[in-house]
């Protein structure tokens, strides 16, 4: 998390402990000394109360020098190039087939390398190595310093959002609310 309302956020409330735990492996979401979650999903998960707090935008995004090594580049071409997909354990997460079945484009014609973390696939990315499906809310910053950009006008806003959650069974302190 990253940015001047986040930076200013920690500043308002120093009294709040804010610990960023990244996982893969969602028994970790069970701990009890996490009292607050943001997950990205459906909104409905086992024994957990969650409020919906903003939704997303996925489209395709590589380095500067990579889109001017391709110029003209549309969203039919998106399949014959190196696509970076990441390979992640939620079923939400926006895959190269989704995005490009929204497109009206065969997946299965692609020639994609998998990758286990986003920021793994978004540092090959500006590392000139290929294409990465971008979600908007993170690369963003990335974009508007000219680490990324956006290749083509292929966008699509995946089912889920982004939630606040919290363990229905357990009652958060003071400072979480």
């Amino acid at each position: 998390m990253v940015g001047a309302a986040y930076a200013q956020f920690l500043a308002s409330f120093s009294a709040i402990k804010v610990d960023h735990l990244i996982t893969d492996n969602l028994r970790d979401l069970r701990r009890p000394d996490l009292e607050l979650l943001i997950r990205f999903g459906n909104g409905v998960w086992a024994e957990e109360t969650a409020e919906f707090l903003f939704d997303d935008m996925d489209y395709p995004v590589c380095s500067p020098a990579f889109a001017a090594s391709h110029p003209g580049v549309t969203t039919a071409d998106l399949p014959r190039l190196p696509l970076m997909e990441v390979d992640w354990v939620a079923p939400d997460w926006v895959c190269w087939e989704d995005i490009l079945s929204h497109a009206g484009l065969r997946p299965e014609a692609t020639k994609d390398r998998r990758l286990s973390k986003f920021s793994v696939a978004i540092a090959a990315a500006m590392a000139d190595q290929g294409v990465v499906i971008g979600w908007h809310r993170i690369v963003a910053p990335m974009i508007a310093a000219g680490q990324l950009v956006r290749l083509t006008d292929l966008s699509m806003r995946p089912t889920g959002g982004y939630h606040l959650t919290w363990n229905t069974g357990l009652v958060p302190s003071p400072a979480a609310w």
